[in-house]
């Protein structure tokens, strides 16, 4: 389950580089899902876009083993918007233009916002429309959902809680490297290189990640995915 801004096309390229060409596939999302028990069959890795309750629906998931990664959520915020706001400037990406204009549009409404200023923030957050919500209100909680909400509550996330037993390891972002590792080693595979990450930013940020006063205005578009996450970061 790739959750995107978490390092899943860095993992997604180490995995498919573990198995035999023709045996792993990404961005599943993509193809139509009448195909994914074809999939099933036919592919040792499979990868995508698709939320639990897709999984559950197309797949046997009793003869699968899933993975995915979360990153710390005011990090793994900053970097979905650093991506819509740079998507909608972008004159060569077309394909959200065509496919999904309202990325464009929702990115180009954060590009007028002064990220520096907490009540600037309050203020979008707190007109934000469900179409807003359902790209910044609690991101990664979404993902571990059977059907995903308008607005995420405190019962969505008691049924991520109770989805992440499905999956046989849940890495975060923050220990990359060990989760690369422990999905090696147990599935016997052999490593013929260094997993590095990919699609590093080394644009200007858009706010400090340590300000309290930052923090605390965008916190409730993370507070159900810090829950999520502080209980997993234990492990790799």
């Amino acid at each position: 389950m790739h959750i995107p801004k978490t390092a899943g096309t860095s993992f997604n390229t180490f995995a498919l580089s573990l198995f035999p060409r023709g045996r792993g596939i990404s961005h599943i999302e993509l193809i139509d899902k009448s195909r994914y028990p074809e999939l099933q069959r036919t592919y040792r890795y499979i990868s995508g876009h698709l939320p639990v309750g897709v999984l559950k629906e197309w797949f046997q998931l009793e003869q699968a083993d899933l993975y995915t990664i979360i990153r710390e959520p005011y990090a793994h915020l900053h970097s979905h918007l650093k991506w819509l706001i740079r998507t909608a400037s972008s004159q060569d990406d077309t394909y959200f233009r065509h496919n999904n204009p309202a990325i464009i549009e929702l990115g180009e409404a954060l590009a007028t916002i002064n990220f520096s200023h907490p009540k600037s923030l309050e203020s979008f957050i707190a007109g934000m429309n469900d179409l807003e919500a359902a790209f910044l209100d609690n991101m990664q909680l979404r993902y571990f959902l059977d059907q995903i909400p308008r607005r995420t509550g405190h019962a969505d996330l008691d049924k991520a809680k109770e989805n992440c037993r499905l999956f046989r390891q849940i890495g975060t972002t923050e220990r990359y490297a060990e989760f690369t590792a422990t999905f090696v080693k147990s599935h016997a595979l052999i490593q013929s290189g260094i997993p590095f990450r990919l699609n590093r930013s080394r644009e200007k940020p858009l706010f400090d990640l340590n300000d309290p006063a930052i923090r605390n205005a965008l916190y409730p578009l993370v507070q159900l995915d810090l829950q999520l996450y502080e209980g997993l970061d234990k492990h790799p």
